[in-house]
C-alpha cells in the first residue's frame, strides 16, 4: 500500500515486460484497482525479449534520453 501512496506523490514511470498488445487490458486493470491514479508514463515491451532485456531497452530508448 505504501508504494501506491508514494506513487500518488511522485512522478511515476511504469516499465513492464508485458507486450504492447496487452496495454489496453493493463491500463484498465490499473484504473479498476486505483481509480484516481495512473502512472505518468507507461512503457510496454516492443519485441519478444526476456523481461530484463526488454526493460533495459525501454530505459535506454525512452527514459534515459528524457529524464
Amino acid at each position: 500500500m505504501a508504494l501506491w501512496i508514494l506513487s500518488k506523490i511522485y512522478y511515476t514511470i511504469l516499465i513492464t515486460a508485458r507486450p504492447d498488445y496487452q496495454k489496453e487490458a493493463t491500463v484498465e486493470s490499473i484504473e479498476e484497482k486505483l481509480p484516481h491514479w495512473m502512472p505518468d508514463e507507461i512503457y510496454f515491451q516492443e519485441e519478444n525479449d526476456r523481461p530484463p532485456v526488454a526493460k533495459e531497452k525501454l530505459l535506454k530508448k525512452y527514459i534515459f534520453p528524457v529524464h
